[in-house]
């Protein structure tokens, strides 16, 4: 190991004396230069020559945390300094921005502290304004204003009956009913599954999951009774007329259908010959591709007038590779594992379309 460090040691003492001029560019730099010339004073000692190399790598890594050091106290300083300069001008929001990223990075009393009193001031500005638009009857600003305080303090004051009183007051003004009529299948696929119900099914479950306060999707049973006394059994029977009816006796604003029209999983499969290490004769490797692709038309009709107010059509492609070896034990995904994902990620980003277009 000496002989190897001695061989090349004046290549790597100038290559972390470099390093050292850029990191420490001072005192460091100084005492790495007559470390550098101590160890070739003696060009006939190995052992010195190592030792100077060895003190080098030292100073390298001391530079190296003396520099990472520097800038995360240059950043906890900056964060900190915005942080005040927000808070005295009673921008709290942007000041608790900055203060949380300086206690990430140094959890002081002092950062602390300044987040706290940032918070209060927060929360006391933001409950006085929803007192305000309470007393007013604007139960959109009433609203907005009580969850900003809850989104740091639910205990703050009054702050959840408040909350709840704008909210139900803003839910019979911005609430929308929908109903979702099982999605037609157009693929006649012969999967486990009829893909237009369980597409329907998964959108209904994404758009839930995202807790909506002013989207509410009626019962499924409630809307299958209602289809079969109608005797409209698919969405492809579903027009601007019977939208209307549907609508009336389900009191809703609403209905979201839908149609898929491809639901397909492509697979390649081609088995060779390969020599592999520590093997006699050549074994067989097979490989795999398959591929998974899905294309689906949304609507939403607005009952009022049977008029298309939102259509989608989202295409969800996915793509499985593998390779075994004979005797080799591999999972594959199977074909309705395959569609189930693509149809997931389709309905997920409708769903994600209608939460922002309707929720509040």
């Amino acid at each position: 190991m000496i002989v190897l460090l001695s061989r090349y040691s004046k290549f790597i003492s100038m290559i972390l004396l470099v390093f050292i001029f850029i990191s420490f560019v001072g005192a460091d730099y100084v005492l790495a230069q007559e470390l550098y010339s101590s160890s070739n004073q003696d060009s006939d000692s190995n052992i010195s020559k190592g030792l100077g190399i060895g003190a080098l790598i030292t100073l390298g890594v001391w530079g190296i945390y003396r520099r990472v050091r520097s800038s995360r106290e240059a950043r906890y300083e900056s964060n900190l300094e915005r942080g005040q300069y927000f808070l005295d001008r009673g921008n709290y929001q942007l000041a608790i921005n900055y203060l949380e990223e300086a206690r990430a990075i140094n959890d002081t009393t002092e950062v602390l502290s300044l987040l706290h009193e940032a918070q209060d001031k927060y929360k006391d500005y933001h409950y006085s304004q929803g007192i305000k638009y309470l007393e007013e009857e604007n139960w959109e600003l009433a609203y907005r204003y009580f969850n900003n305080v809850r989104r740091y303090d639910q205990n703050y004051l009054n702050v959840n009956h408040n909350y709840d009183q704008a909210y139900q007051k803003l839910r019979e003004i911005k609430l929308k009913r929908m109903a979702v009529i099982e999605f037609e299948d157009t693929t006649y696929r012969t999967y486990r599954y009829n893909l237009g119900r369980r597409a329907t099914s998964l959108f209904t479950a994404k758009l839930l999951s995202r807790d909506p306060k002013f989207i509410e999707v009626i019962e499924r049973a409630r809307l299958n009774q209602i289809l079969e006394e109608q005797k409209l059994g698919a969405s492809g029977l579903v027009d601007s007329s019977t939208a209307k009816d549907i609508g009336n006796i389900l009191g809703v604003d609403f209905l979201v259908v839908g149609k898929v029209l491809s639901g397909s999983v492509t697979e390649d499969r081609n088995s060779q010959k390969v020599d592999v290490r520590y093997q006699d004769d050549p074994v067989t490797r097979t490989n795999v591709q398959k591929e998974a692709y899905t294309q689906i038309i949304f609507n939403i009709l607005d009952v009022s007038n049977g008029a298309i107010v939102l259509s989608e059509t989202i295409r969800e492609r996915e793509n499985f590779r593998t390779s075994y070896y004979q005797g080799e034990s591999v999972s594959i995904p199977s074909d309705e594992e395959m569609i189930d994902d693509v149809l997931t990620k389709a309905v997920d980003r409708f769903a994600q379309i209608v939460y922002d277009r309707y929720e509040f």
